[in-house]
């Protein structure tokens, strides 16, 4: 097996078996990165095209990866936002909203509720939600960095992430009977 940086140092010599190996181990990171995002299977293909072009550019460029993998993941985010952020579907998502009150949430028995119910719940979220929730507890950005990428402000990123959490409580609620 060959190691991450002898494979990186083969792609910048021109070897395509070495970008054949590359494109094999990193893919399918790219793709789900880019799939919780976009919901489109199409759409995520060509932004994992996107993203390999962007690697191999890289890469020819000299330019150190650390770790594969997680760059690709980041690169593959980043495409999917930015073709979100040029969709015309996008652009009335992430109004800023007037203040709501809080409100206070009841203390229930959430340990039957399985991942699969989890995410299954978060397919029903509106649009709007549902990138939020997946850039923050998928791809593990804080408010900030998803302020950043979709150009919104954090007071915004934070007020729809719990509209979120409270519509998949809601749901979840639903899914079990209580």
């Amino acid at each position: 097996m060959v190691s991450n940086t002898e494979l990186l140092s083969r792609i910048r010599n021109g070897n395509m078996s070495a970008q054949v190996a590359f494109y094999r181990e990193y893919h399918a990171p790219a793709y789900a990165s880019a799939m919780r995002i976009v919901r489109d299977e199409q759409l995520a293909e060509d932004i994992c095209h996107d993203t390999m072009i962007k690697a191999f550019e890289h890469i020819k460029a000299g330019k150190k990866i650390e770790n594969p993998k997680s760059w690709m993941r980041v690169v593959a985010r980043n495409e999917a936002i930015s073709k979100l952020r040029k969709s015309s579907k996008y652009e009335n998502q992430f109004m800023e909203v007037e203040k709501q009150d809080v409100l206070e949430e009841q203390e229930s028995d959430w340990q039957n509720i399985s991942l699969e119910d989890i995410l299954q719940a978060i397919e029903q979220l509106p649009a709007g939600y549902r990138l939020i929730v997946t850039l923050y507890l998928l791809e593990d950005l804080d408010h900030a960095q998803i302020a950043e990428a979709l150009d919104i402000s954090p007071g915004t990123s934070r007020s729809q992430y719990l509209r979120a959490k409270r519509k998949l409580q809601t749901l979840l609620k639903e899914y079990h009977g209580g």
